[in-house]
């Protein structure tokens, strides 16, 4: 149980221990007391929450991925559900999750339970990903934000990033009312909705959006005003994020770092169909 842990950090040990000794006389003051057995000090890393948190960032946490590593895959659909909702809980570490995940999400739209080897294929190359290589940096207002953004004719995803490193990344599939959209459009929706998922993160801010749509450049130019042809929705996304300070630049998917972040990620080359 994690509801009386405490957990004291610092940038250096003199503020750690710092506030240490502040923790130490409240904890006094009130009369609370704790067993020595229990407590660890110093400690270069921590596990919490299902996280392995150091200096560097965060990552999955070991221990808690080794059951799912070993456990069997999904027989029916309610174990089907219950392995999608585990995964959901590390999607923050997954360059376009929803995506990847897609033909996972399609058994269970279509009621229908029918596991093939494509399925069994994204189940442990995801969980291969999250064991040897999912990382998130803690994010740092003093640092230069880029926004990446993408879409495909089922979802939209984005990552947010510092120093080359990755802070988040999120997707989500699209309505159907959205899968009608232009290409342009679906395009024009993942910044503004990244933007919205992202609100905390970069306003007040100035950021960069990278794009590999060509026509975003001129659609959300923050120097100029968009033109009174473009569709009523667009200028709407447009209008909204007048409010934020940022700049936008087209790089081909090839030039995007990370080797695209978002929809051709090595790990999951060849695990399923791919719609982008």
């Amino acid at each position: 149980s994690y509801q009386d842990d405490i957990i004291v950090h610092g940038p250096n040990i003199e503020l750690h221990n710092e506030r240490l000794l502040k923790l130490f006389r409240r904890l006094c003051e009130n009369n609370v007391l704790v067993n020595p057995s229990k407590c660890h000090f110093t400690l270069s890393s921590v596990s919490c929450l299902g996280y392995t948190v150091d200096s560097e960032g965060f990552r999955p946490d070991a221990s808690r991925l080794a059951p799912l590593i070993q456990a069997p895959s999904p027989n029916n659909m309610s174990s089907l559900r219950s392995w999608i909702g585990t995964l959901q809980f590390y999607s923050r570490f997954i360059p376009n999750f929803t995506q990847r995940l897609s033909p996972l999400f399609e058994i269970v739209s279509s009621k229908q339970f029918k596991w093939e080897q494509q399925h069994e294929n994204i189940l442990r190359k995801t969980l291969e990903f999250l064991n040897k290589q999912a990382f998130l940096r803690p994010f740092s207002s003093k640092d230069k934000s880029v926004l990446t953004t993408d879409a495909s004719p089922m979802g939209i995803a984005a990552v947010l990033e510092q120093n080359g490193q990755p802070v988040i990344c999120i997707s989500r599939r699209l309505s159907k009312s959205e899968q009608g959209y232009s290409q342009t459009q679906k395009e024009a929706l993942a910044v503004v909705w990244a933007i919205r998922r992202l609100h905390k993160y970069l306003f007040g801010t100035k950021f960069h959006i990278v794009t590999d749509h060509q026509a975003l450049k001129f659609i959300y130019n923050p120097e100029k005003s968009l033109n009174k042809s473009s569709a009523a929705m667009v200028q709407r996304w447009s209008l909204e994020l007048s409010a934020y300070d940022y700049t936008i630049e087209h790089r081909s998917a090839k030039d995007i770092p990370h080797a695209d972040f978002l929809s051709r990620y090595s790990l999951f080359e060849n695990a399923a169909n791919d719609t982008d």
